[in-house]
């Protein structure tokens, strides 16, 4: 039995993955041979009737009923009506099976291969329609509706990744409206002090131009910050809008550009600077300037931090490019570590004129291009990032 079964499911599969033409064409031939089966039956059952009710004119006629004897019957009268029907039966029975089952295979052949592909693209485009996304598309069949849920799925999974990556950006729209927001209220609360200590006590002339000098330099001082907050909020917006531009490059001519680049870098500020690199051949299919203008603010970071030298390695590992950026500073604290690539981290604020957009910029390039960027502590000390690229993605 175990075998008649796995055979049938088989052959049931085997069907199944039929295109539509042939499995039409198996369903029509399927319908003909039960007609056949059941008309050849009839036959036989008619002829044994009928072998019984003309007995004696069989022996006449060789043993066999033939039509000349049929046409008799039918032309005679007192014939009894149940003779009549199964003469009938004998003659028409075919044409009615056939007819019987051609309508059998118009009922099953849409029920069983369209209907099913229709119902599932069905729940699944209502289910879409209200906001439901997590529903799969699923048909398992060779066949052209199957290769159309196939498409379906595939395209609500598209749907489903592009729904995430708005909410992403949307979330970190929200994170950097948040941290913008929270930062440039030191500013404005210390331009609104200043101005009411003026608009207080230098009417009555109770303030030394001195004192007046050192609170307008305080106030400009602030006034500068934000404008520097407001480019910043600039830069990240035409990062978010950045379109990603592959083309074909030579590893070797990527590797030796960011390479040039961190051993300048760190000549300028007195750093010894390793570089090595591994698995780099042929051309790879990457934005140059994401990469390089990413990798330059990893670089950037490490030698603010870096006391004696920075380590640079770069690997290609499958489809992916990863830039691994170490210095030997004091290492990311644990705060860093979680929140190190969200817009205006920094630990270190009170010394000017960095605002902890470099890592959050990088982060973002990295996921525009497949990637993304992690952050971690080195076992001998020191921080290490690194910069993952997929080669040949398009987001």
């Amino acid at each position: 039995m175990d075998w008649i079964e796995e055979k049938t499911e088989r052959l049931r599969r085997y069907i199944g993955n039929l295109s539509l033409s042939k499995s039409l064409f198996c369903y029509m031939l399927c319908g003909i041979m039960c007609a056949l089966t059941l008309w050849i039956f009839t036959r036989n059952l008619c002829l044994s009737w009928m072998n019984v009710f003309l007995e004696g004119r069989v022996r006449q006629s060789g043993g066999y009923v033939r039509e000349f004897l049929l046409d008799e019957l039918l032309l005679s009268d007192g014939i009894p009506a149940a003779w009549r029907v199964t003469i009938m039966i004998y003659r028409y029975s075919f044409p009615v099976y056939l007819t019987a089952a051609s309508l059998i295979v118009c009922i099953l052949f849409p029920r069983k291969k369209v209907d099913v592909a229709g119902r599932v693209i069905r729940d699944a485009v209502d289910a879409i329609a209200a906001g439901d996304f997590s529903r799969k598309i699923i048909y398992e069949s060779g066949d052209e509706l199957g290769a159309i849920c196939a498409g379906a799925e595939s395209l609500r999974r598209m749907l489903v990744e592009e729904k995430n990556r708005r909410w992403l950006r949307e979330e970190n729209q929200r994170q950097i409206n948040a941290a913008f927001a929270h930062d440039i209220r030191t500013p404005l609360t210390v331009i609104r002090g200043y101005t009411e200590f003026l608009q207080r006590y230098l009417p009555k002339g109770r303030l030394s131009e001195e004192v007046v000098a050192d609170r307008l330099s305080a106030m400009l001082y602030q006034e500068d910050r934000l404008l520097q907050f407001s480019e910043t909020m600039t830069r990240i917006r035409q990062q978010e809008e950045r379109e990603v531009a592959l083309e074909q490059v030579p590893s070797g001519g990527l590797s030796e550009r960011m390479t040039g680049s961190a051993r300048e870098l760190a000549r300028q500020r007195g750093l010894a600077c390793e570089v090595r690199t591994g698995g780099l051949s042929g051309q790879l299919l990457v934005d140059p300037q994401i990469v390089e203008e990413s990798v330059e603010n990893l670089l950037v970071n490490a030698a603010r931090y870096a006391e004696t030298r920075i380590f640079v390695e770069i690997i290609r590992e499958g489809n992916m490019l990863r830039v691994f950026v170490w210095d030997d500073g004091p290492g990311y604290s644990a705060k860093a570590l979680r929140d190190g690539t969200k817009a205006y981290f920094s630990e270190d604020k009170k010394k000017g004129g960095h605002f902890g957009i470099g890592l959050t910029i990088s982060r973002m390039l990295c996921e525009k291009h497949g990637g993304s960027l992690s952050l971690s502590n080195s076992l001998a000390g020191g921080a290490i990032a690194c910069a993952s690229f997929a080669i040949g993605a398009r987001v």
